[in-house]
């Protein structure tokens, strides 16, 4: 399992991307997790999911 930040994050726009690799590709299904700055303590939550088919 990979967490992979988005291009821009920062403290106000915090997303991150997780899910598996094989061969340097992604696979499976990926979920997009977003945290809110104003409510750090709650953390991430689940925004949408992507699959990746092989």
């Amino acid at each position: 399992m990979w967490t992979d930040l988005s291009d821009n994050f920062q403290y106000y726009s915090q997303v991150i991307y997780k899910g598996e690799y094989k061969n340097g590709r992604k696979v499976g299904i990926w979920y997009e997790l977003e945290r809110d700055w104003n409510n750090m303590d709650e953390g991430f939550q689940k925004r949408l999911a992507k699959n990746y088919e092989i």
